[in-house]
Order: C-alpha cells, then structure tokens, then sequence
C-alpha cells in the first residue's frame, strides 16, 4: 500500500463558537486534483477523494491511516476519466462513491469499497443520459441515495434509492424541477426524519432562486428559501432534524434555518461582497459551520453560527488561493474541509477543524 508524505500543522484559537484546533494536511494527492470530496467513516477514518491527474484523471480515493495518507484500493480506480465525484461513508463504514463516468456516456455510476475492493453497486450508468450535479445520502435503514440532473430530461432532477439490489426512481424527472447545464453544484441532497428526502436546488426556471424540494410517495412538496438570483448552495442538518441552508447572492452570503419543513429565520453576512463555493457542516453544541471563498482573493475563509455568524481566524498555512471546497463532520461534529491548494500545484488539501 502506497503512502503518501505528508506535512501537518496544528493551530489553536478561541471565538464565541468554541476554541477549536485546526490541522492542515498538504499535498495529498501526487498531482493536481479536482473535484475533491471528503467522508469519515464511524471509526474516524478520513477518506478524500479526487479526479486524479497522476493516474489519467480517473478517480482516486486516499485514507489517512498510520499517520500518512493511503490509497483505498488502486489509484485511479475507474474505467476512465470521472467528473464531479462525491463520496459519503456509510454507518456500516463502507465507502460509496458516484460520478459521472466517462467510460459510459458520461452517465452516473455509484459504487463502493467492501471487503478490501470497489465493485459497482447495481449496475454501471444508472442514469438516462449526461449526470451533472450529483449529490449522494444514506438514510437511516442504511439505503443509499442519488440526486442528479439528467440531460435526457433536460437536465432535470433526478433522485434514485438502492433497494432490493436495484436503483429505483423516487421521482419522475419529467415532471421535475431542472433545466440545469453545466457541471455545478446545483443541487444537494440530505436525508431528514422519518427517512425523508430534501433537495435543495437553484431553480434555472425561476430566476436561479433556491428552493428546498420534499420527497414523500412520490409527491414533491416545494420550500421557496430566497427569490433572489443565487449560486453556490450547500445544506446540513442538526440532530432534531432542523435543516441549515447556505448559498450566495447579491446581498451577501445568506443562512437559512427551516424548522418543521419551514423557513424559520435567515442570517446575511459579508453583506455586499458575497464568498464563493459555499459548503456547511454541523458542528459540535449545534453549532452549523460554514466554509467558503473569499470574493476578493479566493483564499478559504470559515465562520460559525450561533446567535450570530462569526468568522474564525486562524493562520493555517494556506499562502494562497483554494479551490473546490467540499466539507463533512465525524461523529464528534469535528469538521473536516478539503480543497483544492493552488499555492502547492494544485494538489489535494485538508484542514481539520476540532473543538
């Protein structure tokens, strides 16, 4: 098993949200990396994942195991080349991953690491046409979940289950909201109570305002979170099944809380000069941390929020501009962000956030 070398600095700070100690890991990756993600499974293992240009862009995934950071299976372990991968570990501490997988027409592939090797999970391109957008979740029965859009419906959303062995449609994708283009991160999924789907989307047909979409017996019930014109969403939720909502538009960056499947209060901060690549995960306490990058020069930024959002200062040595953001928590609520480090050849990067 191939281990990378690796470099570590640990950081400590005090703010109104806790006194947490950031770790920096560099150079995780052996070239340039895109499209990072982040898991950590129930025995804290972290796992990052990447479009791997060392291995011909396919997708790679490393563990932090034995104080370095180890391929989980074989580098660039896909057919071919992938694009806008995600990855979540499971409660029973297997790896999923889904992308959109150019050795098959650019259609969605899931799979997933058991028992020491990746297999497909159902069968390989499970979606009608191009996947963009894809987003991955496990309920509480351990079933796993996709969202996505579907250029064969004109890029609308899709969301599938794995059940008895096969993907099955949650929702008609004809009839649903989309007319997405472009690989982005329009659309993100999370599993509520009772097992319940949310999807949070930009609606390209309505001005690219967000709205939250929920799924039950094949109905869509819609939540309109805001009207204004936005991008970069991300979303979380507390153990009471309250759910945190995060994305930019003009006035700033804007958190949203929905309680009991409505809009209960919204928080706008860097009002005028809104972050980009927004991403939120929910701390310890209750308390929903967010990862962004500055407008102006596109370094990471981190706040929290309790009764207000704080930005959290640190002086991790990150000299300069980061990249595809993705964030996750354990089950500590310590808080993991992975990126991509333009300052180190474009290579994968991870800062760990514990309090």
């Amino acid at each position: 098993m191939k281990v990378v070398l690796f470099i570590v600095v640990v950081l400590a700070v005090v703010v109104s949200c806790g006194e947490p100690r950031f770790k920096l890991h560099k150079n995780i990756s052996g070239a340039q990396a895109y499209f990072d993600d982040v898991a950590v499974d129930g025995n804290g293992t972290i796992f990052v994942s990447y479009k791997d240009f060392a291995n011909y862009n396919k997708l790679s995934v490393r563990a932090w195991k034995d104080g370095g950071w180890a391929y989980v299976g074989q580098p660039g372990l896909t057919w071919l080349d992938v694009y806008h991968p995600r990855i979540i570990a499971a409660k029973s501490n297997i790896l999923h991953a889904a992308f959109l997988d150019c050795g098959l027409n650019n259609r969605l592939t899931v799979i997933c690491y058991e028992n020491g090797m990746w297999k497909t999970l159902g069968r390989r391109g499970i979606s009608a046409g191009t996947a963009e957008n894809i987003s991955i979740a496990e309920d509480g029965n351990g079933q796993i979940y996709v969202a996505y859009s579907d250029s064969y419906f004109n890029y609308k959303i899709s969301l599938k289950v794995f059940r008895g062995g096969e993907w099955i449609d949650l929702i008609n994708p004809e009839g649903s909201p989309g007319g997405f283009s472009g690989i982005t991160d329009g659309v993100r999924l999370l599993i509520g109570k009772n097992n319940i789907p949310y999807i949070l989307y930009v609606d390209s047909t309505d001005n690219y305002s967000v709205k939250l979409m929920r799924i039950t017996d094949n109905r869509s019930d819609i939540i309109r979170v805001s009207s204004a014109r936005s991008e970069f969403i991300d979303m979380t939720i507390d153990r009471h099944f309250n759910l945190y909502a995060i994305h930019s538009e003009a006035a700033g960056n804007v958190l949203s809380v929905i309680k009991d499947d409505k809009l209960a209060g919204q928080v706008i901060f860097n009002k005028d000069k809104p972050g980009e690549g927004c991403c939120i995960a929910m701390g310890r306490d209750e308390i929903p941390v967010i990862a962004m990058l500055d407008s102006d020069d596109l370094r990471l930024k981190t706040y929290c929020f309790r009764d207000e959002v704080t930005e959290l200062k640190y002086r991790a040595d990150i000299p300069g501009l980061v990249s595809y953001l993705n964030i996750t928590h354990d089950n500590n609520n310590d808080i993991y962000i992975v990126f991509r480090d333009h300052s180190r050849d474009e290579r994968a990067g991870l800062l760990e956030l514990k309090f």
